[in-house]
Parts: C-alpha cells; structure tokens; sequence
C-alpha cells in the first residue's frame, strides 16, 4: 500500500501475491503514475514465511530506477509466537541486510529456530548492514527445532550497531543465547 497518510486512511493498492505466496527475496513496486507517496506498508496476512532483501522502486514506464536496501524502520511492540510450523529455518524475526533498522520491545516465543536472525554474508567486509538496533526484546524458549542458532543470532560485520537490554531464556540448543556467528562486528 502506498499514502501521504501516515495512518493509511487513503491509500494506493500497488501489488498483491494473492494465493500463491511469496517465493522471491525482492519485492518490486511499480505505482504506474507520477504521484509520489511519503509511505509503503507491506502487510502479511497469511501464516507463511516472508522477508523482503531488497526493494525496487520504479517509474511509470517500469524502468529501473533505484535499487536499494530497506532503511529507517521500526519494529516494535509485536508479539511473535510459533512460526515456521512448515519452515523450522524461519526466525521470530528476521533482517539480512537493512540500514537503521530498530527491532525494539518485541516479545517471541516459542520459535523453531532463532528469536531473532539478523545479518548476513559471513565476512566482516563492510556492507549495507549498519545502525541496528536490539534493544529490550524479550526471547523466550527458541532453537524448539533446530540448534544452530540463539535467541538473537547474527552474522556479518554490522557497523555502528547497538544491542543491549534483551532477555533471555529456555535455551533449548548447545550455543549462547547471543548467538555471534562468522564475520559479526561492529557492535
């Protein structure tokens, strides 16, 4: 959905999956008009894994135009329980690359895998990756299903980042809690 609303009262339908559910990583937005929209909300409605790495942005003739990275997004105050029922690799919540990304007040539990999953690439090579922000999560009983994870797992260099004030607990896996794989720096 696309508004000059922040609260979406009007709003611009400009893609719908329908049935078939999502299998790509980029999600491509064509207005099809020279209008100009202050806000994107991108709404799951059904119980299906779903992350978007890249958003493309186009112009009414559908020519590339910018293709970029998510940014400056909040996700706050949700409450996330019993994902991947189908899909054991899918985290509470997920980021591979993102740039001042907030995940704030978040209560997950009972995950088949990590709470949270953030980063990507193993390297500490520089990247999009940067401004992340974990702070007063709450990770309850995660890694159910599979082990190589933690309530907050990371990978890959992630400049200028800041995690602090997440709980933790019922640890059901060999790792920490706060999972740092390959490449995790910066923080």
């Amino acid at each position: 959905l696309l508004s000059n609303d922040p609260d979406f009262k009007t709003y611009k339908l400009v893609h719908s999956q329908g049935e078939s559910g999502y299998e790509g990583t980029t999600l491509s937005v064509r207005p099809g008009t020279n209008e100009k929209f202050k806000y994107c909300m991108i709404r799951k409605t059904k119980v299906e894994p779903f992350q978007i790495a890249e958003l493309a942005i186009y112009t009414k003739d559908f020519e590339w135009v910018k293709k970029d990275v998510c940014r400056n997004i909040m996700i706050s105050d949700n409450y996330v329980t019993r994902t991947g029922n189908y899909y054991y690799g899918s985290a509470g919540i997920g980021m591979y690359y993102g740039d001042s990304i907030s995940f704030v007040h978040n209560d997950i539990y009972y995950v088949p895998y990590s709470g949270m999953s953030i980063g990507w690439g193993w390297s500490n090579l520089p990247s999009t990756l940067r401004n992340t922000k974990i702070i007063g999560n709450k990770v309850d009983s995660y890694n159910m299903e599979l082990h190589d994870g933690g309530a907050i797992y990371t990978l890959g260099r992630q400049a200028d980042s800041e995690y602090y004030g997440n709980y933790m607990k019922n640890e059901n896996g060999p790792f920490a809690a706060m999972y740092f794989d390959d490449g995790s720096s910066d923080f």
